[in-house]
């Protein structure tokens, strides 16, 4: 079958390329010659900025171009160490590499070079590890910005550069442009073909940063495009009949709960009441961290729904979280008429069939579920509200089945890992934005204290004395078995259970929780601790979300700084739910200076929203959203620091257009579904 566009070629024909490169190029998902086209330099080299030795400073980023004076091979510490002592008419550059780099030991003395690296003095100035190339007539870099991509295997820089050129002569031409002209001009940016371009082969510092904002712009504009799509499908709804509320229905509605509301309680009440009681269907978020009341928030909107004779459903990651809820709900709604059920993958076969036709016939108010509730055999009645906890757990696909089981449904989503809201407005764009912060009275504080490794027994010691006075540990460790010399440190959950078994905890009850063991042999140790059976749990951070014991009150995480600090917080979030005191203790090498970084924030407060702000400072928006937001697009061109701007002016661009009655291009609507990994039409009931 004949491709339809050149862009769609196999990259195996692009001249030079073949089948053993084209098979390196399709690990790295570099397929077609679309793909070689954005597949972006990550950095370029000036080399209209050569310094000569004699002008370099400590801590320069620099490239120097010298002859080789001297050439080594030598070993330090068992590792094989290389050395070159480079010389201009100025001056001398010694470079060193203490892991082999291929075809270093193909430079000879006298030939001409360029290194590039960072610069430091050493008794003279030094490159550790700097990239390195020979001086050849067809590489010739002097007054020269070039580019420089990715590895991949087999494929140097030089290759790299024909392969981009080959690319250009044979797809550039075809490449059609998505932004409406209208935007281009507004902002300057460069047409999609000429941008490419420029990016492969520049020709000033300014064009290719003009062409790389021109990309950040357009990554912004499809995801708020998408955002703007979602909110307007649910606004463009029929009109709907408005849930009532009355003073009557929130007083029966408050007499369930044995306490009053915080203010952030009542002011998120407030926004969900406005929501559900108009015509257009609530699209709402609910952000707030682990203990402020979420759950009893969202049991007001269920029984708000319950009310008006529709049915509520709330949709949970796992089993444990989901039995969790129902007997936490179950306790709030005993003695009321509210029919509740509970609906698991974990339920027999027969149970499960029962609750899904009880649901059907309407004999159903409120379900607790897992993913068993979006399967194709669940109908519901009447749903009026689907409420979806931890949230990044679910991708669109899901959260759109569970609101297309009804009409007009309500949705609330909720997490307990609040969001920054610059990513907030990139992932949930079409969102309300609620939160609450205030956590209700009488919670104790954690205290957050760390050891260093070799102090690690005295933070087991303590919990010994805890689980004396009657209280439960946590030992959480970072991974389940030994993986290779480059962990051979790493504590495991296996070993560490084995350890603290027969060692600190040798009078005690020690369970292992991790995430190779089976559901059912998982869940019943971990029901063992909830019941008190146990007095200690070694797990994986698998615990995260999902288990509520109020008697636990010390948290151990062992090898803290491999944590990120959304993880860390979840963590902590495990105890704290009871009476007693409780203490989150980390043992951690605090000779990594980015895991005392995280350390030191984490410590030093105990603010979700704030620690969110520092994960996203110190791990970028990539991670932020690949390691926590299931089906949020990972960001390949932007940073949600340094680019802000550009995102604010995407999204009301994309805001704008789309209440005006624009509608995307076919080629637009596939470049968001591309780029997104989701069917757009899909992202559009999300």
């Amino acid at each position: 079958m004949q491709s339809s566009s050149p862009l769609d070629s196999n990259v195996q024909f692009l001249r030079g390329v073949g089948p053993v490169r084209a098979e390196a190029l399709a690990q790295k998902g570099i397929k077609t010659v679309r793909d070689v086209l954005f597949n972006f330099p990550r950095k370029y080299r000036d080399y209209t900025k050569l310094v000569i030795m004699a002008d370099l400073h400590e801590g320069d980023d620099a490239i120097v171009c010298g002859r080789v004076l001297k050439s080594q091979r030598g070993n330090r510490f068992g590792r094989v160490k290389y050395k070159m002592v480079l010389s201009d008419v100025s001056g001398q550059v010694t470079a060193i590499w203490f892991q082999p780099l291929q075809g270093l030991e193909s430079f000879k003395v006298g030939d001409e070079i360029y290194v590039c690296g960072k610069v430091i003095y050493r008794s003279g100035f030094t490159m550790v590890h700097p990239s390195i190339e020979r001086v050849a007539p067809e590489t010739r870099r002097a007054g020269k910005i070039t580019p420089v991509y990715s590895e991949v295997e087999g494929i140097g820089d030089t290759s790299w550069l024909r392969l981009s050129e080959e690319a250009i002569k044979t797809g550039a031409s075809f490449v059609r442009e998505i932004l409406p002209s209208t935007l281009l001009g507004k902002h300057g940016l460069p047409n999609r073909a000429d941008a490419i371009k420029e990016l492969h082969q520049p020709s000033s510092t300014a064009k290719v940063e003009a062409a790389r904002r021109r990309f950040v712009y357009e990554e912004f504009f499809l995801i708020q495009v998408a955002a703007a799509l979602r909110r307007h499908y649910i606004r463009s709804l029929p009109k709907r009949t408005p849930k009532k509320m009355t003073p009557l229905i929130d007083e029966r509605i408050r007499a369930r709960f044995p306490y009053k509301f915080t203010a952030d309680q009542d002011k998120a009440v407030a926004e969900i009441v406005a929501d559900m009681t108009s015509t257009t269907p609530m699209n709402r978020l609910l952000q707030g961290d682990v203990g402020c009341g979420k759950t009893a928030v969202a049991l007001y909107a269920a029984l708000l729904t319950v009310a008006n004779k529709q049915q509520a459903a709330l949709l949970v990651p796992t089993d444990i979280l989901a039995q969790q809820h129902f007997a936490t709900v179950s306790k709030f709604l005993a003695g009321s008429r509210v029919r509740m059920e509970l609906l698991t993958g974990s339920l027999p076969v027969a149970e499960r069939n029962r609750v899904r036709e009880a649901l059907a016939k309407g004999e159903v108010d409120l379900v607790v579920g897992t993913h068993s509730l979006v399967t194709e055999g669940v109908e519901f009645a009447a749903l009026g509200l689907a409420v979806i906890d931890e949230q990044h757990r679910f991708g669109v696909a899901q959260r759109a089945e569970l609101r297309r089981k009804g009409i007009s449904v309500d949705a609330l989503v909720m997490t307990a890992t609040p969001i920054p809201r610059t990513l907030a407005m990139t992932v949930f764009g079409d969102l309300e934005v609620g939160e609450i912060k205030e956590m209700p009275p009488g919670r104790k504080p954690i205290r957050t204290l760390r050891f260093p490794i070799e102090d690690g027994y005295r933070a087991h010691a303590f919990a010994v004395d805890e689980i004396r006075k009657g209280g439960q540990v946590y030992v959480v460790c970072p991974l389940i078995e030994e993986s290779g010399e480059e962990e051979e440190d790493t504590r495991s959950a296996l070993s560490v259970y084995e350890s603290l078994s027969q060692g600190a905890y040798a009078e005690f009850r020690v369970g292992l929780a991790h995430g190779r063991m089976s559901s059912v042999e998982r869940e019943r140790t971990m029901d063992a601790f909830r019941a008190g059976e146990l007095d200690v749990l070694v797990a994986t951070s698998i615990i995260e979300v999902g288990l509520d014991v109020p008697n636990a009150n010390v948290m151990i995480i062992e090898r803290a700084e491999r944590f990120g600090l959304a993880t860390l917080h979840q963590l902590r979030g495990r105890v704290g739910r009871g009476d007693r005191f409780s203490y989150c203790l980390c043992v951690a090498d605090l000779k990594s200076e980015e895991g005392r970084k995280r350390l030191d924030v984490f410590c030093s407060t105990s603010d979700g929203f704030k620690i969110a702000e520092e994960d996203l400072k110190m791990r970028g928006p990539g991670e932020v959203l690949g390691s926590r937001q299931s089906g949020a697009p990972p960001l390949k061109y932007g940073s949600l620091e340094s680019d802000f701007e550009v995102l604010k002016m995407a999204r009301a661009d994309a805001f704008a257009l789309i209440e005006s009655g624009w509608r995307p291009t076919d080629e637009l609507r596939t470049e968001i579904a591309r780029y997104g990994n989701d069917d757009v039409n899909l992202a559009m009931v999300g």
